[in-house]
């Protein structure tokens, strides 16, 4: 396969294990000028990454485009009432805490994402957990920031690796990021 494609790449890690790790790693190792980020289960269809490529190439302004659940057309197929407040509590706290970083994104959360190569390279990214844009968007270098709607789709096999353990640490890293913006001064009297 990577005769016939040349531009695939392929690597095996076998130290760290976590996605935002792997994702930082292909970017680093990549040669293109846009990067990504897209789940391999499905959730996120494929058919709206056309429409992303077209978004950015089209507006030279955009430096990412968000797949997102949050704006009109987009949304989530089978949701429990509890991930969907899970999911609209951690945007607003998100919203909340890193005000300006967000670029008015209404889906901070996203994992479906690309953006220009340049938004990120001078940023010491380190993401934790899945929330990979949270990090982008709170530290990358970017003028403008575009959605697009889509509809998360729940997987054909499998089950969410999303648990308390993942809740938390999206939590805790919305909270290491806005400390490091300066935005929880007000709070370390305490």
């Amino acid at each position: 396969m990577f005769r016939r494609y040349e531009y695939i790449r392929a690597f095996r890690r076998t130290a760290q294990r976590s996605l935002s790790a792997a994702v930082i790693f292909g970017w680093e190792r990549s040669q293109g000028g846009i990067l990504g980020v897209m789940d391999g289960d499905l959730q996120h269809p494929p058919e709206v990454l056309p429409r992303m490529f077209e978004m950015i190439l089209k507006d030279n302004e955009a430096d990412i485009v968000v797949a997102s659940r949050n704006i009109a057309g987009g949304g989530v197929s089978r949701w429990s009432p509890w991930r969907r407040f899970i999911s609209w509590f951690a945007t607003g706290i998100s919203a909340f805490l890193l005000p300006g970083k967000l670029a008015g994104v209404r889906d901070p959360m996203s994992g479906y994402f690309i953006l220009r190569k340049e938004v990120i390279q001078a940023a010491c990214l380190e993401p934790e957990g899945y929330k990979i844009l949270l990090e982008v968007l709170a530290k990358g270098n970017y003028k403008k920031a575009l959605e697009v709607p889509y509809i998360f789709q729940e997987r054909k096999r499998g089950g969410s690796k999303a648990g308390f353990k993942q809740y938390l640490a999206s939590f805790s890293h919305i909270f290491k990021l806005s400390a490091r913006a300066g935005r929880l001064r007000t709070f370390r009297k305490f």
